[in-house]
């Protein structure tokens, strides 16, 4: 049983002050690979085959993720490029959902053009993508393209300091909730902390939650990116202290 502790800088451990534990550092010492955090990973077409999984978690996978937030797998996935100083138009008209162009994109939400404003950003993609509001039609908005980029298929929208009507559970959480639980899913992340308003309630929604997302894409474009690890490290010690699980995710 010895043989399987791992003696690594022990004499070190045992000193009493850093100075001391850096003088008694031993260089012929085996080095360990601790980890203090579980790898995650989410699956998807290149990674489902049961041989790949099996793979992923001998190389120590310890969490596999199932993202439904962007439709199955077999939804094609296609790319529009959106340039600086052009004009695009944004519009709520189911007629062109799979009708995409570099000239009109096509999103999900209503009620847009009743939250916005003209001199309003858009922010997509975690925003990589920054539209500026020029005009507001019946179920239409008139863009420029004040960042522009490549647009896949299904890409985030944000609305930085705007109210939305949007509901905190959509239908489609509720069907994917279910499908987890037929398949006896362990865990449900329903939780992401994306918006500055917020933070000041951290603390309740930690209560209620089973578990803290950290989406620090998205909310790098509601607060400054000098207050994003400031805003990281204050939840996942609250989450610590809490016993609750917290995921860093995201650049």
């Amino acid at each position: 049983m010895d043989s399987e502790i791992n003696v690594s800088q022990f004499v070190a451990a045992e000193e009493c002050c850093i100075l001391n534990h850096n003088k008694a550092l031993d260089i012929d010492s085996r080095p360990i690979y601790p980890r203090l955090t579980k790898i995650i990973c989410t699956i998807g077409p290149a990674s489902q085959k049961v041989e790949k999984l099996v793979e992923m978690l001998r190389a120590g996978m310890n969490v596999f993720r199932l993202n439904f937030s962007h439709g199955s797998y077999e939804s094609g996935i296609s790319e529009v490029e959106l340039m600086k100083g052009k004009t695009v138009k944004i519009t709520t008209d189911e007629e062109y959902r799979n009708k995409c162009s570099a000239e009109l994109i096509y999103l999900d939400y209503k009620n847009i053009v009743k939250v916005v404003k003209e001199g309003d950003r858009i922010y997509v993609d975690d925003g990589l993508i920054s539209l500026l509001v020029k005009s507001i039609e019946s179920d239409s908005l008139v863009c420029e393209i004040e960042n522009g980029g490549m647009l896949g298929s299904s890409k985030g929208c944000n609305l930085p300091g705007i109210e939305t009507d949007l509901p905190a559970t959509s239908e489609k959480d509720k069907e994917d909730l279910l499908f987890g639980l037929k398949h006896e899913v362990y865990n449900f992340f329903l939780l992401h902390v994306l918006r500055f308003g917020i933070l000041p309630r951290i603390d309740e929604i930690i209560e209620a939650s089973d578990g803290i997302m950290v989406a620090r894409g998205d909310l790098g474009i509601e607060i400054p990116t000098e207050k994003i690890f400031l805003a990281q490290k204050m939840m996942i010690a609250k989450c610590n202290i809490a016993g609750k699980p917290v995921i860093c995710a995201t650049q």
